[in-house]
């Protein structure tokens, strides 16, 4: 655990008060986002909005920067993420082979 992640019932005790602060959605997303960010000792969290019909993967929601990895206006064709592997099977999926050819 690093010097910024938290105990689990601190965690979930915060994330209980995010959701039952009186502010819009993407506000209570975004801070969710954060907690998790610094739980998982990660670069970054986002919430995407997929459009099957557009075949599009678009960024409502992050915790990057403009000039982050993943910034607030990021939108990229659906086939080159790795949500159509999810979408297709139509259950979670998870891969540990990231930078294998096709995966991205």
């Amino acid at each position: 655990m690093t010097d910024t992640a938290r105990p689990v019932a601190e965690a979930r005790q915060q994330l209980h008060e995010i959701v039952r602060k009186d502010i819009p959605f993407d506000e209570k997303a975004r801070e969710a986002l954060e907690l998790a960010r610094q739980c998982l000792d990660v670069d970054s969290g986002f919430l995407a909005r997929i459009d099957q019909e557009t075949n599009h993967w678009g960024v409502e929601t992050t915790t990057d920067t403009a000039n982050g990895q993943i910034p607030p206006s990021l939108a990229v064709d659906l086939q080159e993420t790795y949500c159509r592997k999810t979408i297709k099977k139509k259950r979670s999926t998870r891969t540990s082979r990231c930078t294998e050819p096709g995966m991205g």
